[in-house]
């Protein structure tokens, strides 16, 4: 004899069933591949092309998909490079890291930074928010660091230092010092750098003296006209690494 009671939970069951694997249906390869050549990251419309909205939010309470910037997502919890690609991604062009994000990635960060500090790159709307900080550094010296554009160590050391009280100001120079990114005249020269722009706006002279003057091409690198400030020597071959940085 047919049970509508018993007919109606199997009914229940089966859909239920369904929902569940449809929640936790692996993510498309097509979608997976769309992630691999940007460093892990996407936009949201390049996902819409492959996902449904009501599957990427599924994506999303999974934990499968996380949200990193505002119509920007990684696979997983993203790492430092991750939501550093993530930036890219955002802005359409690589962004230089600095201060503390720069102190890690050099290996001497101190204090365990955790925020991304970049400097803020011309032309785009970017803000303060949870976990990203930005920075106005007119004239900053630039080098390339595992594929990315960085401030040179000497500078990031002394910038960092200045931030600190004395004795965590001292171990982050000397940190900077053991990791054999700089020696001590990279941060002398540092200190005796020319004037530069904080993150307020005001002009701020740091020691500018006539020996510096004279020699513009000192240790830190030459003046050269860029969207953040000068670019610094290139980084020796014993310390360059092919590795870390977000596929071009």
């Amino acid at each position: 004899m047919y049970n509508d009671e018993r007919s109606a939970v199997v009914h229940r069951r089966y859909w239920r069933l369904v929902a569940n694997a449809n929640h936790n249906a692996e993510m498309p390869p097509e979608l997976r591949a769309v992630f691999a050549p940007q460093g892990g990251v996407a936009t949201s419309a390049q996902i819409l092309l492959h996902l449904s909205r009501r599957g990427m939010e599924r994506q999303l309470r999974s934990g499968e998909l996380v949200k990193i910037f505002p119509a920007i997502y990684g696979l997983g919890a993203p790492d430092t490079l991750t939501r550093l690609c993530g930036l890219d991604l955002r802005c359409g062009e690589s962004v230089a890291v600095c201060l503390g994000t720069a102190a890690a990635m050099f290996g001497f960060d101190t204090e365990n930074v955790s925020e991304l500090h970049v400097l803020n790159p011309d032309g785009h709307n970017l803000r303060d928010r949870a976990g990203l900080l930005l920075h106005r550094r007119d004239g900053a010296p630039l080098t390339r660091h595992r594929g990315r554009w960085l401030t040179s160590p000497g500078w990031t050391a002394i910038e960092v230092a200045r931030s600190l009280r004395r004795p965590r100001a001292l171990a982050t120079l000397d940190a900077a010092l053991r990791s054999q990114t700089c020696d001590r005249g990279d941060l002398f020269s540092s200190t005796r750098s020319s004037t530069a722009t904080d993150d307020s706006g005001r002009s701020t002279l740091r020691g500018r003296t006539e020996g510096s003057q004279s020699n513009t091409t000192g240790s830190i690198g030459t003046v050269h006209p860029s969207r953040y400030g000068r670019i610094a020597k290139s980084e020796p071959p014993s310390r360059r690494s092919a590795s870390g940085s977000c596929p071009s």
